[in-house]
């Protein structure tokens, strides 16, 4: 879903440069370099998708973000709205939308890209699967051995204690 839903604004981005690029050479129109830009960022993303698809969706992420506030076009035509706060800064609603569409699909790349640990999101990852495999483990326990292994920090990885901490705190609210 989530990468069908980043080729789905890939596919409409390229379809509204390819209607720009069609009425430029139909008809009168000038485009800006804001355009131009947009044009060599979407194709920065497309080719780059062929190799490596989380930089792509990093540099379609970060086009986008631009995008929102018309740094860079994606058509000659752009419509455009003016927050009263700031009257010289134009949103681009439409590009919002596909930048906030962007960010749930890529945000963990994002994160993980920022982070200064380059693994963090994979230790995370791993850390939340260790948690669950104690967790089913440990689920038929009593309150009484699920306290113990809570209770003995040298004797239980960290993994094991918060999977029995959890447990207990379900157990504590019904769930």
């Amino acid at each position: 879903m989530r990468k069908s839903t980043e080729i789905v604004i890939l596919i409409f981005l390229i379809a509204s440069v390819t209607y720009s690029l069609i009425s430029l050479f139909t008809s009168p129109v000038v485009v800006s370099f804001q355009f131009y830009s947009g044009v060599a960022g979407l194709t920065i993303a497309a080719v780059t998708r062929i190799w490596n698809q989380k930089l792509s969706g990093l540099i379609l992420t970060g086009i986008l973000a631009i995008g929102v506030i018309n740094i860079v076009e994606f058509s000659h035509y752009t419509f455009t709205f003016s927050l009263d706060i700031i009257p010289f800064l134009k949103i681009n609603p439409l590009v919002l939308l596909f930048f906030l569409a962007e960010l749930a699909i890529n945000g963990q790349t994002i994160r993980e890209f920022l982070s200064d640990n380059p693994d963090a999101g994979q230790e995370a990852n791993s850390k939340q699967m260790e948690i669950k495999g104690f967790s089913k483990r440990y689920e038929n326990l009593t309150d009484k051995e699920l306290h113990a292994i809570i209770n003995k920090p040298n004797d239980y990885v960290e993994s094991a204690r918060v999977a029995a901490k959890d447990i207990l705190d379900k157990r504590k609210n019904g769930l």
